[in-house]
């Protein structure tokens, strides 16, 4: 199973990609787990997760498909 993990803003210019896919994940705790893996830095920053273009308040199970966005923080104005 995998889970296409898309970067905005900022951290996507830490980890130098737009998007990468992670494989074998069951819920978006493991998919952060892994990114984090792959790429430390991430772990010093602030950011939401949206799991299919929903914002995350707690962990949720992903499916096949399923894409998980790391976004830095924004404000609204």
């Amino acid at each position: 199973m995998k889970t296409t993990v898309l970067f905005f803003g900022a951290l996507a210019e830490i980890t130098g990609k737009g998007s990468v896919e992670v494989a074998d994940c069951s819920d978006t705790d493991a998919v952060q787990h892994a990114v984090l893996q792959q790429f430390p830095q991430l772990s010093e920053r602030k950011y939401a997760l949206a799991l299919n273009k929903q914002l995350l308040r707690s962990n949720a199970p992903v499916q096949e498909g399923s894409t998980l966005a790391f976004l830095p923080p924004f404000s609204g104005g």
